[in-house]
């Protein structure tokens, strides 16, 4: 309860801007305060392209590093500068003012052999006076006291001299072991493009780091939360069900647990696991709550907290911490797509579209935000914004059946759904979760209602997201109806979650 009155209250939730964006606004940017700064993402100036995701590495962690010192240096989240990406030619003045900071710090990688090159310099957004640069010139097994050196010279020359606390969290290691480190910053690299073969990737990195030092906590930590996202999602990774992703979850996070007690990331993995299980969703709060309290910037924690809320059917409380995660790291495409779903569930079509822009408007490429845009569009008829994102992006995912079918029976021509249906209930493990929920969507489009709630009885993964997916349309649809209530209830829904 202690961490709900930290949370905004709800007559004060952030609305959103003209253009779709989350606050701030273009046109009415807050004044920046003093000591605040955005790290631009590097440039990788390395021949190989594939050395991208050193630079993307270096940055993140300088923003993490500076986002320790407290209180006399504010950093924007790498969210926040995400859309500057590749703009470091651009006049910082402007980019400062939109970003409401004071300086901007800009930089480049470049890898040769085992040599790495770093190039950094801090500019007054003002005047536009260089503040600070320099040039690094080590070996890449010196990367982590590269990190700390980048860091603590932004620090200082934004706050002056480094109180002792101040440089001792610049200087925490994650890792002392170099290679183990750059396995971490690979797999962070393609968990970001959030595909079933990028996790596999990603899965491979991490574990691989594991092995280079077991003693690596975030390293284990990411493995649990990539096993948790796929097993939440029901979405495959190595072959894996979505049950046996979700026990691998929860064995990485133990151990990440046993390994470092005092990371906030390591509570935050395992409340991402205990959270998918409804009996379970309680202590997944305590957990969450204990993560908050290592770290109450935690941006990621507060959303799955919201989650859990949710779960509970406490849905005010739930939106107040995802917008708490917004106003930690604006422009986060995930939370702001939960927005848009929870809008859903309530049939408030318009504005669950609005935050469903917004999210694209933020990352053009996020595939599950098309993908639920697509379902809510359906569900209010609008049938040719449906085909725009099926179009967009949406193959990629399990409605890439189904949704050419779904629309056209939407305007009235069966045959292509019948027909999908019979094909995938034909095939092996048709249980499965994704794929229950669309044989099962288009039974009820199909006035099949008796065989859809068949189909979801027998379902063999229940997890909460699951039941969050039997709110919306075309479940929805089912309300009152004695069955369907009574199978939510066996689901542990929360009636206020209804």
């Amino acid at each position: 309860m202690g961490f709900l009155l930290a949370i905004w209250p709800c007559d004060h939730l952030i609305a959103q801007c003209p253009d779709g964006t989350p606050p701030p606004c273009r046109g009415a940017r807050p004044a920046a305060t003093t000591n605040t700064v955005a790290v631009l993402y590097f440039d990788n100036a390395s021949r190989d392209t594939a050395d991208a995701y050193l630079a993307d590495g270096i940055t993140e962690e300088i923003i993490s590093r500076l986002g320790q010192v407290g209180g006399r240096v504010q950093v924007k989240s790498r969210y926040a500068v995400r859309r500057y990406r590749g703009a470091q030619s651009e006049d910082p003045q402007t980019i400062g003012r939109q970003l409401a900071v004071t300086s901007i710090v800009t930089g480049s990688v470049r890898r040769a052999g085992n040599r790495l090159r770093v190039t950094a310099e801090m500019v007054r957004t003002a005047s536009g006076d260089v503040m600070w640069s320099e040039r690094y010139d080590r070996a890449e097994t010196d990367v982590l006291s590269l990190q700390e050196d980048l860091a603590s010279a932004v620090a200082t020359a934004i706050a002056g001299r480094l109180l002792p606390a101040e440089a001792r969290a610049i200087a925490v290691q994650p890792t002392r072991n170099a290679a183990a480190w750059d396995h971490f910053l690979r797999g962070n690299a393609s968990l970001a493009q959030r595909t079933s073969a990028a996790y596999a990737r990603a899965l491979s990195e991490y574990e691989t780091a594991a092995r280079l030092d077991p003693g690596f906590s975030r390293a284990l930590a990411r493995i649990a939360f990539v096993y948790g996202v796929a097993s939440w999602r029901s979405e495959p990774v190595s072959g894996l069900r979505p049950d046996s992703s979700w026990r691998l979850a929860r064995a990485a996070a133990d151990r990440a647990l046993r390994s470092n007690a005092s990371q906030s990331d390591n509570w935050l993995a395992l409340g991402l696991v205990q959270v998918q299980l409804p009996e379970s969703v309680g202590v997944a709060r305590a957990s969450l709550e204990h993560a908050l309290a290592l770290d109450s910037g935690n941006a990621e924690a507060w959303h799955v907290y919201g989650w859990a809320l949710i779960y509970q059917g406490r849905d005010s409380a739930g939106v107040a911490a995802w917008h708490r995660a917004l106003a930690i790291e604006p422009g986060r495409p995930i939370t702001v797509a939960m927005l848009g779903l929870h809008e859903g569930v309530a049939h408030h079509w318009a504005e669950a579209e609005r935050w469903f822009d917004s999210a694209l408007v933020l990352d053009p490429g996020f595939v599950q935000a098309r993908r639920v845009r697509a379902l809510a569009r359906l569900a209010h008829g609008d049938t040719t914004g449906t085909r725009e994102d099926l179009r967009a992006g949406v193959a990629n995912v399990p409605l890439r059946e189904f949704g050419p079918a779904l629309v056209a029976a939407r305007t009235g021509d069966s045959a292509q759904l019948r027909a999908e249906v019979a094909r995938q209930l034909a095939m092996p493990d048709s249980l499965d979760d994704p794929r229950i929920l669309n044989v099962a969507s288009g039974l009820l489009v199909l006035g099949e209602s008796g065989r859809a709630l068949d189909l979801l009885q027998r379902t063999r993964w229940k997890n909460t997201n699951f039941y969050v997916n039997m709110l919306v349309w075309p479940f929805d649809t089912l309300r009152g109806d004695p069955r369907y209530e009574r199978m939510l209830d066996e689901w542990r829904v929360p009636a206020g979650a209804r």
